[in-house]
């Protein structure tokens, strides 16, 4: 795995360590509900302060590799699919298996722009979800883009036709930014032609050779990861822009 990622999945671990150890808004931020007979399902979410970040945990009575979802609806709609981890021998919060969704035991985190977020926890496999309501976000984007950053498990959705167009021509200039500031012979030339022909086919509306480009570019960096933290964010980038573009098209 990347460095920058374990790096990432470090930091926040520790950043939610710190909060749902011992700090005093992880108690009123966390919900429950029982299933399948005394089995739980436990849901801590809200605003982290000290990160300005939306977070997200849930812990399950399900075995570890159990898959799950969240969906974070409000100014920034995110949906995350994950599976249940179990804990490090040793470093354990809770003795049920925490939901990664990229991040390992680091759970969600997410800068959001500021408004009302409802996030909720489903298992499928279970029949069971869990439902949170909370004011959060005044997290920047991605400083040179603009774009909101997501874990890996997680992918930005437009909640309207005029949003997936604003969201998709975002994302994709994203990577192209990215794509531009990768310093690799092998790969650099062929990433340069695929992102000036997203560029010239998002500029006439041509949906499919966009998605076309981004998804060469997408499959191009995911084998070589092990670099330079530009390659990560033009993989990322261009995840999203491919989720983005394969979404189902908002009714209004």
């Amino acid at each position: 795995m990347v460095r920058a990622i374990k790096m990432r999945r470090i930091l926040l671990a520790a950043a939610a360590c710190t909060c749902l150890g011992g700090c005093g808004p992880a108690a009123a931020d966390q919900v429950s509900t029982t299933f399948d007979g005394n089995k739980q399902l436990v849901v801590a979410a809200g605003f982290l302060p000290n990160t300005l970040s939306l977070y997200v945990s849930a812990w399950a009575d399900e075995p570890a590799g159990t898959s799950a979802t969240i969906e974070a609806n409000g100014p920034l709609h995110v949906h995350c699919d994950g599976k249940f981890l179990a804990y490090p021998p040793g470093y354990r919060l809770q003795s049920r298996p925490i939901l990664d969704v990229g991040e390992g035991i680091g759970g969600l985190q997410l800068h959001v722009p500021p408004g009302s977020y409802s996030v909720t926890v489903s298992i499928p496999s279970a029949g069971v979800q869990l439902k949170r309501t909370f004011g959060a976000g005044a997290g920047a984007p991605d400083y040179p883009t603009n774009a909101y950053y997501m874990p890996l498990g997680c992918v930005p959705i437009a909640d309207t036709r005029l949003q997936l167009v604003d969201y998709t021509s975002l994302y994709v200039h994203a990577a192209d930014f990215y794509v531009v500031h990768i310093e690799n012979p092998w790969i650099t030339p062929r990433l340069l032609q695929q992102a000036a022909a997203a560029d010239a086919a998002l500029s006439a509306g041509d949906t499919v050779a966009v998605l076309q480009a981004m998804t060469i570019i997408r499959d191009t960096l995911q084998r070589v990861l092990m670099g330079p933290a530009n390659i990560h964010s033009a993989y990322m980038f261009a995840l999203d822009s491919v989720a983005l573009l394969t979404q189902a098209v908002p009714a209004a």
